[in-house]
């Protein structure tokens, strides 16, 4: 399992770069295998993704494709109050 995992990161920079920080479901997965063919069948289904990698949100719009995109990232530190 920890090598499916190590190409988590070549994707959320993938889809970091991408507009809106969003990527479409499996057209946008074999667009990060064209940019990043070592990766290739390397990645868990989609819904697994998100459940591995928990900066990954999956957003299920209409009917079709769900997207992914970036989960706001964390705050490190509480506020100082």
């Amino acid at each position: 399992a920890a090598a499916r995992t190590s190409h988590l990161p070549a994707l959320l920079a993938f889809i970091a770069s991408r507009p809106g920080q969003r990527l479409r479901g499996s057209s946008g997965i074999a667009e990060f295998y064209k940019a990043h063919p070592e990766a290739k069948g390397q990645l868990p289904k989609l819904a697994q993704l998100a459940e591995q990698c928990p900066q990954i949100k999956i957003e299920v719009l209409k009917a079709g494709d769900p997207w992914l995109t970036l989960a706001s990232p964390a705050p490190s530190a509480p506020p100082a109050s």
